[in-house]
């Protein structure tokens, strides 16, 4: 029995002693996990010289590395005292904008008045925000981290809705401290930089305004440059330090930060006191795109030190092939050089000694094609999908790479170009394919934009709608853009990214079918979140073709008289995609031919010119009447969409006729009378850049013939006369009778009956005579 004791108070202690190895082997496993993702986010962050990039890096970071689906990062607004958001995820982008937290208030706003971070298990059992109050989330759990240095507070990181629907916990909560504390020391460098690029600025318009005005001499300005470049040339010693060290301690920090502060001031103080220039107030940084030849950048970026030495080190064979004649692409030259160094770096360390790697460089009409394959090796499949993705923890995934941050750094970069990347494992081994619009296509997409921002507001102004958009979609990256808006916040546009099947346009683009919703909120196939900018629920959405092949989408919004969409707005939404598709085909043709873009660009902002000063009131009047006909007398769905386009353009060339002559008191005379009759030719000419069917053309041209054969411009009679032009005909000279006239007074509503009653068999088709006084009567 003591035996047995014995030795079940060995195997006791045995297991203890086992158990507290494993703890400690899991507490070193976590702090070298945190050790390197430490290492990694310093190394991500280091170059970058934008806020408005490390805040979105930083948070992408911290969401994935948590496995979190929301959070966001505010700033504090000093003068106002309160934050405001800078970036976010899981948050509609549409009102993100609108979010501002009082310091203080809210679980960011104590956060950020007390300067502590906080893991919050149960938020709506946590006593000490019970009063201020706060949203509702998936789950109750939530951290939020200030980010500050010693001296200075930026604002908070608010995380929320762990993927798997448990808590946060401490070691989540650690990680995110961390992060918070590289982004604290990412924003101080990035908004240093910044405001040395706005003194440079500065500094560059105060030498061109010495220079240009000549009033000072030349040793005055020798003096004064001297004076500027004192502080500069401290301020850019400071900074190459900051940027260049990859840890500071804070005593260090704070010395070169206030030699930084005090030459700033005194540099600011110089330029402000003798040319009262205005202080640069945008942190953005913006992409400084030219033509820049990517053949060259691989080049360069071969012979640099730190690509040869990773090279030599593992004894790496470096092929590089490319066409006698690589054109260039339209690229920032820092960035693009980027990219190619994080993409050789990360194919050399995934490679083995002596293995070999093979450039290819490729160019096509609009596109340069950039491969890179490194021999023999292989990605686990169910890595090939996310390698790019800044998720890396994936079910099914047992082991993610944790190596691909600068691959995604690498995708984002490339995305801000407009390029695209993937990877392929093939037979030959692990191939990376980019491929860059070149300069022409980037030009080619300017011109398309710019025709497509004048169609739109044509189409607003037809359409009577406050809202609309073209989404166009790309196919590439399988999802919709918008390329022109009207009434639509800038970011709404930069930001608004859909995949097909996604939100209504999505759906639109996915079934290639156009969609009328009376009212958007009471739609069961489509859950929309109501906005703000929309004040009515009525929404027009229509595939934008050519050849049965979705391109886009045109969005309508807001009618100007506030009513919902109707059959007839349908019908001419639908038109009028189609004319889209037209444009759109017609500068894929014409591509390399700007003279022909230019032309059709001209064209359209000259049919706006003259819808706009064509007008309104008796045009929609028109449009009513001729709808209303072509359903009494049965015309198909074709006709009454043709209709409803052509009756709003058809007398748009008497926008190009002399005033004089249109507001003459007299009768015309033969000449002025010829200029009048080729009214119907100027309008064709205005509707060449969007028209393709004879239909409409057709209908245009002979819309003052004669039922007897007596009219113009071809004496066409009877049913020769197509029966869009015959309604047009007894609508148009109703509508010119009962107006006033510089020679005549508008005649009764009975008089002008009268008188299309009287020329019923002559000038118009009895049958359209009959249909039209009948509506008049039941309209009474």
């Amino acid at each position: 029995m003591k035996v047995r004791e014995k030795l079940a108070h060995e195997d006791k202690a045995e297991t203890h002693v086992c158990d507290k190895a494993i703890e400690k082997l899991q507490a070193f496993d976590i702090t070298r996990q945190k050790l390197f993702i430490l290492r990694e986010v310093s190394a991500a962050i280091a170059n970058i010289e934008s806020t408005d990039t490390v805040s979105d890096l930083v948070l992408e970071l911290v969401l994935r590395y948590v496995n979190a689906n929301s959070g966001s990062i505010m700033l504090i607004d000093e003068d106002k005292q309160e934050l405001y958001m800078k970036t976010a995820k899981g948050i509609d982008a549409e009102i993100q904008r609108d979010i501002k937290v009082k310091i203080g208030e809210g679980i960011c706003g104590y956060v950020a008045s007390e300067r502590k971070p906080l893991l919050i298990k149960d938020v709506s059992k946590d006593v000490r925000f019970k009063k201020i109050g706060h949203p509702r989330y998936e789950n109750e759990s939530l951290i939020c981290v200030p980010i500050q240095t010693r001296e200075r507070i930026f604002g908070v990181i608010s995380i929320n809705n762990k993927r798997d629907g448990t808590i946060f916990t401490v070691d989540d909560f650690e990680l995110i401290t961390i992060l918070a504390d590289q982004a604290a020391i990412a924003f101080e460098n990035a908004r240093l930089i910044e405001t040395l690029k706005g003194m440079n600025l500065e500094l560059d318009k105060a030498n061109k305004k010495l220079v240009e005005s000549g009033r000072l001499k030349t040793d005055f300005i020798s003096r004064l440059s001297h004076e500027l470049r004192i502080p500069l040339f401290t301020i850019k010693g400071a900074v190459h330090y900051l940027r260049t060290a990859t840890s500071i301690d804070r005593k260090k920090n704070k010395e070169f930060i206030n030699i930084i502060y005090n030459e700033t001031g005194r540099l600011e103080r110089l330029i402000e006191d003798l040319f009262d220039l205005s202080r640069m107030e945008d942190e953005t940084k913006t992409l400084k795109k030219s033509s820049v030849s990517l053949l060259k950048t691989v080049k360069n970026v071969l012979s640099s030190k730190i690509i040869r030495s990773l090279i030599d080190e593992k004894n790496i064979g470096i092929v590089l092939s490319f066409q006698e004649k690589i054109g260039n692409i339209w690229a920032d030259q820092e960035r693009l050089q980027q990219i190619v160094v994080n993409l050789l770096i990360n194919s050399i360390r995934f490679s083995k000694q002596e293995d070999r790697i093979i450039l290819a460089l490729s160019d096509s009409q609009t596109e340069i094609l950039f491969t890179v394959l490194i021999e023999k090796r292989k990605l686990p499949e169910e890595e090939i999908p996310f390698i790019f993705d800044k998720e890396t923890i994936r079910i099914g995934v047992k082991k993610p790479r944790r190596t691909d941050l600068e691959l995604y750094i690498v995708k984002r970069l490339v995305d801000l170009h407009d390029g695209t990347i993937s990877v392929d494992n093939l037979d030959e081994g692990l191939k990376f394919t980019l491929i860059f619009p070149k300069v022409i296509k980037v030009e080619f997409e300017k011109k398309l934009h710019q025709a497509l921002d004048i169609f739109l507001s044509f189409i607003s102004n037809l359409m009577e709608v406050n809202i609309a958009s073209i989404m166009l979609f790309n196919e590439n990256k399988s999802e919709l853009r918008i390329t022109s808006a009207q009434g639509l916040d800038e970011d709404v546009v930069k930001h608004t990214r859909i995949k097909l099947g996604e939100s209504i346009a999505g759906w639109v683009a996915l079934e290639g079918k156009p969609l009328l919703l009376e009212d958007v909120e009471r739609d069961f196939m489509i859950k929309v979140t109501r906005r703000p900018h929309y004040y009515t629920k009525s929404l027009l959405s229509v595939p934008i073709k050519i050849n049965d092949k979705v391109l886009g989408v045109l969005n309508l919004n807001n009618k100007k008289d506030r009513n919902s969409f109707d059959l007839n707005d349908f019908y001419l939404a639908s038109v009028l995609s189609e004319r889209i598709g037209l444009v759109i085909r017609k500068f894929q043709e014409n591509m390399l031919r700007s003279e022909i873009l230019t032309h059709i660009t001209e064209e359209l902002e000259n049919l706006i010119d003259a819808e706009s000063i064509y007008g309104k009131k008796a045009r929609n009047v028109i449009k009513r009447f001729v709808i209303k006909i072509a359903k009494e007398l049965n015309l198909n769905d074709e006709e009454k969409k043709v209709l409803t386009y052509t009756a709003l353009l058809y007398d748009l060339g008497l926008t190009q006729i002399d005033e004089k002559i249109l507001k003459k008191d007299r009768k015309l005379n033969r000449l002025e009378y010829k200029v009048v009759k080729k009214h119907p030719f100027i309008t064709l000419n205005l509707i060449e850049s969007i028209e393709f069917t004879d239909m409409v053309k057709k209908t245009i041209l002979h819309h003052h013939e004669r039922f007897d054969g007596q009219g113009y411009p071809d004496g066409l009679k009877g049913e020769e006369i197509p029966v869009g032009s015959r309604i047009i005909a007894v609508v148009d000279a109703y509508m010119a009778m009962t107006a006033e006239r510089p020679y005549r007074k508008a005649m009764t509503q009975r008089e002008a009956l009268t008188e299309i009653t009287r020329g019923s068999g002559t000038q118009f088709d009895p049958m359209v005579v009959k249909a039209f006084i009948k509506i008049l009567k039941e309209n009474r």
